[in-house]
């Protein structure tokens, strides 16, 4: 359980190690030059038990003695929907290992509420570039944009771990109940449910969110200014991003969670939402182990013909290293874009297509790898905001070798009716 829970306006700059108003005060003003925060606190405003949110603001923090309520997302799924969620799940993997089906038994779920940061931003971009219209000139421009960006659910869960499984079921805001600091706390301890402990909401902005929001304010005045200039190109952008009327909203959402341990003697965990019965469970692994390598046309033949398919994923490749049991084998800190195996017809391999988009401003190199082998192709730049068609034969999957992973995504992944060179090259089509 949580020892506390994030309270009022101004305790939100009042950090785990004791750190007063007037250092966050100076923090905020490091972050936003222009904002001014009040020399007196405003009084705290009378308790409202029909809000359903509760804002931090730095234009107007509250005294530190301040509890604000808390929003809380009721459980609406019942437990034993949520076990037969698992269950199901499980039956839907293919190629378990032998006997796991046999064995396996729904772990006992558990009540767990875990926290998310819900922000309010206006973001203020001032941009310079270089553009080039019906004329072949290139000509200077100076555009002030301003947007107003709400809505951007965070999970605040201190574990990284949690953090990551969550981020697979992507969680909307469930419609919450406004409950005080103590009547949660009460609430909590009489269905037997764990409140997970919450990082700093400051922190989670200026580490992850900020970041990320300050690259969608410039990418939208980007696309504004091409819009609003007819601009056929675009170079040498320029830009400085400032935010106004920051507001962050704290709102614990329901899950079920529990474990399961495997013959290999690891834990793996499994998710429940709560209220929409989305769920997240590790699989154990692919079955077959090394015989699998010699039946492997057997196995891709039974891939078609069943319609199976691995999900378009990107992880890392020590995670990758760990699913196809092939350590040392992908670079660990790296991240890997995995996806669905070529079609295959006996002996016979069909040529598949996988377009990858680069959403960011900078270049990004891939570089496909056979799974489970040490055969590499050709490394592929994509330039910023463009994309790339790449043939494969077989099972690949791409290693983005330098720049910003974040922004790579697979938008698209075809099994067949592609054509090129020999196997892996993955050369651009």
């Amino acid at each position: 359980m949580m020892s506390s829970m994030p309270s009022g306006t101004c305790s939100s700059f009042v950090r785990d190690d004791g750190c007063c108003e007037s250092d966050c005060a100076n923090g905020c003003s490091r972050l936003y030059p222009d904002l001014t925060v009040p020399s007196e606190v405003v009084s705290a405003p009378p308790a409202d038990t029909s809000c359903i949110y509760y804002s931090f603001s730095p234009d107007k923090p509250y005294p530190a003695s301040y509890s604000p309520n808390i929003a809380v997302g009721a459980f609406i799924i019942s437990p034993d929907t949520a076990t037969n969620a698992v269950q199901d799940k499980i039956n839907e993997f293919w190629l378990l290992p032998t006997g796991f089906k046999k064995r396996f038994t729904c772990p006992s779920l558990s009540r767990t509420y875990y926290p998310f940061l819900i922000y309010n931003v206006q973001a203020h971009v001032d941009m310079t570039c270089s553009i080039k219209g019906a004329t072949p000139e290139w000509r200077t421009v100076q555009k002030n944009y301003k947007e107003q960006i709400d809505s951007i659910v965070v999970c605040a869960c201190a574990s990284a771990e949690d953090r990551d499984h969550v981020a697979h079921l992507g969680v909307i805001p469930p419609v919450p109940s406004s409950l005080t600091q103590q009547v949660m706390h009460e609430l909590a301890g009489k269905e037997g449910a764990t409140v997970s402990d919450a990082l700093h909401w400051m922190k989670v902005w200026t580490d992850t969110t900020e970041p990320a929001t300050q690259k969608r304010a410039e990418d939208s005045a980007t696309s504004l200014v091409q819009i609003q200039e007819k601009a056929t190109a675009i170079k040498d952008v320029k830009s400085t991003t400032s935010f106004k009327h920051l507001e962050c909203k704290l709102i614990y959402f329901p899950f079920y969670t529990g474990s399961y341990l495997n013959d290999d003697g690891k834990t793996y965990r499994v998710i429940v939402d709560g209220q929409s019965a989305s769920l997240f469970v590790e699989r154990p692994g692919y079955g077959l182990g090394k015989a699998g390598d010699l039946v492997k046309g057997t196995v891709n033949l039974l891939s078609t013909m069943l319609a199976w398919r691995e999900e378009v994923a990107i992880v890392m490749g020590s995670r990758l290293a760990e699913t196809d049991h092939c350590p040392a084998l992908y670079c660990p800190e790296n991240a890997f874009l995995t996806f669905p195996r070529s079609d295959s017809y006996g002996v016979a391999q069909s040529i598949g297509l996988v377009t990858v988009i680069n959403s960011g401003r900078e270049e990004v190199v891939v570089q496909g790898q056979k799974r489970k082998g040490a055969k590499r192709g050709a490394c592929i730049a994509i330039p910023a905001r463009e994309e790339r068609t790449l043939p494969f034969r077989g099972w690949w999957c791409l290693e983005v070798v330098s720049g910003r992973w974040e922004d790579v995504t697979i938008k698209q992944c075809l099994t067949n009716g592609g054509s090129g060179p020999d196997e892996g090259l993955m050369c651009q089509v």
